[in-house]
């Protein structure tokens, strides 16, 4: 489908639905909760799924429904942290390993795979209001409470 994304309704109503265009009464409702992260997510991903679900709950922003694109932020969150460190313990450059022989350096590989895993994540994180400019677009006339069907979830740590 062409043109932008359609806004999800409860964002349009959070946003005093500036465009005035008609809401989709008949969009799906989803309970808010937080679903068990995937067994495939490596231990930063599930670190990650850990710290950000409440966040994302407590916001109203996640469901069963989101498994799945959580999982794809948080592999690419942990994506971007590994890459991250190897670029940091072995420096932004490396030989020339086309040319052994040259001395001219190269940008090290996992410098474009930490960029290209930080821009995947951060796509992500915009869908689900994680950044400050996601975050601005929205506005909230009225506070509620913590939604009853919250079940408390302390991250596994005892």
């Amino acid at each position: 489908m062409k043109g932008r994304k359609p806004k999800p309704t409860s964002l349009k109503r959070l946003g005093g639905n500036p465009g005035r265009r008609p809401v989709n009464e008949a969009e799906p409702k989803v309970e808010v909760s937080i679903p068990e992260p995937p067994a495939h997510l490596d231990a930063v991903a599930v670190e990650e799924w850990e710290r950000i679900s409440p966040i994302l709950a407590k916001m109203g922003c996640l469901s069963e429904a989101d498994r799945g694109a959580l999982a794809g932020y948080c592999s690419k969150w942990s994506d971007w942290v590994h890459a991250d460190t190897l670029v940091k313990k072995n420096g932004m450059f490396s030989g020339n390993t086309d040319n052994p022989e040259s001395k001219i350096p190269m940008i090290h590989p996992a410098y474009y795979l930490a960029a290209k895993a930080h821009k995947q994540f951060m796509s992500i994180a915009v869908e689900f209001g994680l950044t400050p400019s996601s975050r601005s677009r929205i506005r909230v006339d009225k506070q509620e409470e913590e939604p009853s069907n919250l079940v408390a979830f302390d991250g596994g740590k005892k």
